[in-house]
């Protein structure tokens, strides 16, 4: 086995990894997602202490996955490393919102996932209609 092919075999799912540049990649399913910018970045709670510097051949020659994003197509494009409760925390900070109700599990996007709602305790549904 060649030693790029060693080195990428080693990173495993949800590890932070970049090379001699300053972009950064999360990895899941052995491909490596661009995480496009530092609000994204900071948003899903990554740490720059975690990120994994690897060589650029090992870095080159792994597939490029859909780019990690918290803007858009938040849902399709979210990494699936993050667990559930941390992703309902990102969606729920800076809005008016304050707890989440669980509706049921899904796989229709091909991802694990819940479908539920985001609601405000002060909401009172009897005066809206």
């Amino acid at each position: 086995m060649h030693h790029t092919d060693r080195v990428r075999s080693r990173v495993q799912d949800g590890i932070l990894i970049r090379g001699l540049d300053s972009a950064v990649y999360l990895v899941e399913h052995s491909k490596k997602r661009p995480i496009g910018d530092m609000v994204t970045f900071h948003s899903y709670g990554f740490n720059a202490k975690g990120i994994v510097v690897l060589d650029e051949l090992a870095l080159e020659g792994m597939e490029i996955g859909s780019p990690v994003n918290i803007c858009g197509d938040f849902i399709m494009n979210s990494p699936e490393t993050l667990l559930p409760e941390k992703e309902k925390a990102i969606l729920l900070r800076g809005t008016q919102f304050d707890r989440y109700e669980k509706l049921a599990d899904t796989e229709g996007t091909g991802k694990k996932r819940e479908i539920g709602v985001f609601l405000k305790s002060s909401y009172d549904y009897a005066s809206s209609i």
